[in-house]
């Protein structure tokens, strides 16, 4: 990356910010209730009520403020990778660890992609908020408050900022995960199963070397 394209990454990332900042500021501020009421009884201008229901309606709006979250990560994530991505995934060959180098790799694929990319990632992101608060609740947006506004915009922005930064982070968080029933691995504790499996051979080995025994015994009365 030139000075060129990292002053045009980052004065896109800046756009985006102050974007997402008017966004989330109009609908923290301003309801849409009067706009959406004038746009069903087809009162006053219909096209400045539907772009203003639209940028104050809480769906809406968190569609968008999805969509520049994930574009700021993505900005932010290209300008961090050009210094010192390719470095660690140099540093991993070295070392001969393939599955980290693998990793480093994928990660700076993601990291060095166009933050327009990144952008439909913070959007796929609000999709699966979305269907999965329709799956729980008929109405989600009937009555939100401020409150409500800002933690489901904040919460959303924050995932979508994450995804659209470096998605293998979160495989990370979910392999550092404990699994319920797996082996433990640090200490070498074998598993239930196992130890039953080898107390059993224990066992039968024991009887094995006993009936030779006995036989030559009952031979030699």
């Amino acid at each position: 990356m030139n000075a060129i394209e990292r002053r045009n990454t980052l004065i896109l990332g800046i756009g985006a910010l102050v974007g997402w900042q008017i966004v989330f500021s109009a609908g923290v501020l301003i309801g849409s209730q009067p706009y959406r009421d004038a746009l069903a009884t087809g009162q006053g201008n219909m096209a400045v009520n539907f772009f203003a229901a639209m940028l104050l309606y809480t769906p809406t709006n968190a569609a968008i403020l999805s969509g520049l979250a994930g574009m700021v990560g993505g900005c932010a994530s290209l300008l961090v990778c050009h210094r010192n991505g390719l470095d660690k995934v140099l540093e991993s060959q070295q070392a001969d660890n393939e599955r980290e180098t693998a990793k480093l790799k994928r990660r700076v694929a993601y990291m060095n992609e166009s933050p327009f990319l990144s952008l439909l990632r913070g959007f796929v992101v609000y999709l699966t908020f979305l269907a999965g608060i329709l799956i729980a609740t008929e109405e989600p947006f009937s009555k939100v408050s401020g409150p409500t506004f800002m933690r489901y915009a904040g919460f959303i922005s924050l995932v979508a900022f994450g995804m659209g930064y470096d998605p293998t982070r979160f495989e990370q968080m979910m392999e550092n995960i404990p699994v319920v029933g797996g082996k433990n691995k640090k200490d070498g504790s074998p598993e239930p199963g196992e130890a039953k499996n080898v107390t059993n051979g224990s066992h039968g080995s024991a009887k094995a070397n006993g009936k030779p025994a006995r036989k030559e015994r009952a031979g030699r009365s």
